[in-house]
């Protein structure tokens, strides 16, 4: 069993620690998947209680959100459950070429690795038993293992990236100041050599040296 985060109307918490829950209550979309016949419904939940989006809370202390949600935990069979990029879906909703990248990037939960997605959605499609349902106020000491899928995701993008190009930042530095001089918020010199540049913040006025990138290298990443 794999654990997941799914929110809750905090009234209905107790009905549902004490019944389950239903997909038939709680399903949020219907999809055919690539690897399946037809189309079916699936609920949302979450890899990590901070990726709960909307509706924050204090999750460690079990705290309802300011919106009136509750966030549990449920322990779900992973062979039966996948994870899909959930800021690709809701691009999707409006751009079929995007729905379509989805679905084909959706995977099964016991065959994901932690940090593919920036924000990884898991889609439940079975009904949940009340004794696969705890609140995090009581299940807080299970260890959480990374801050949120965002930072995990970010922190292997920037692994991946230091893989390929070995400068240590400079290209990612190079390409946000030069959308920095373009916006009008700082200044750029270039050396006679045209192998330097030199960005003055308006705002602070610090000073960045950065090599210019070659060329060459700019397809290597991502």
């Amino acid at each position: 069993m794999a654990g997941v985060y799914f929110q809750l109307k905090t009234t209905a918490v107790k009905d549902s620690m004490l019944c389950g829950i239903k997909l038939t209550e709680h399903a949020d979309r219907s999809l055919k998947l690539p690897a399946e016949p037809v189309e079916r419904k699936f609920m949302t939940a979450w890899l990590h209680p901070d990726d709960l989006p909307f509706r924050r809370y204090h999750w460690l202390s079990g705290a309802e959100s300011e919106f009136g949600y509750s966030c549990v935990r449920l322990e779900v069979d992973p062979h039966k459950c996948y994870v899909g990029e959930a800021d690709l879906y809701r691009l999707g909703l409006t751009n079929q070429y995007l729905m379509d990248k989805y679905l084909e990037s959706v995977v099964p939960l016991n065959q994901y690795t932690f940090g593919i997605f920036r924000t990884p959605e898991c889609l439940i499609s079975h009904s949940v038993l009340d004794g696969q349902i705890e609140m995090l106020g009581d299940a807080k000491d299970i260890p959480v293992l990374y801050e949120s899928s965002a930072d995990l995701y970010l922190q292997n993008k920037m692994g991946e990236y230091e893989q390929c190009s070995n400068d240590y930042g400079n290209a990612l530095f190079f390409s946000w100041c030069r959308l920095l001089e373009s916006k009008g918020l700082a200044e750029r010199f270039v050396d006679n050599e045209g192998v330097k540049e030199i960005y003055i913040s308006k705002k602070t006025g610090k000073i960045l040296v950065l090599d210019i990138p070659d060329e060459n290298n700019a397809e290597l990443w991502p």
